[in-house]
């Protein structure tokens, strides 16, 4: 529970900081955090040997341009 809470503040921290900061905004940096901290947590439950334990991504990549 504290950590669905957790990583969606981290989610909407984003919002909040573009308010803020106006034209000086750098992009993404929270929700990049959010995302790494469910990868880490996830990774932590598969390595502490939880079962079915699953985790996906949208990596943009420009090696198939087709894609």
């Amino acid at each position: 529970e504290h950590e669905r809470i957790l990583i969606n503040q981290l989610k909407n921290c984003d919002m909040d900081l573009e308010e803020c900061a106006g034209d000086s905004y750098a992009g993404p940096a929270m929700s990049s955090g959010a995302a790494a901290a469910r990868f880490i947590t996830t990774l932590a439950r598969a390595l502490s040997g939880e079962p079915d334990v699953t985790c996906c991504a949208y990596v943009r990549s420009n090696i198939m341009p087709f894609c």
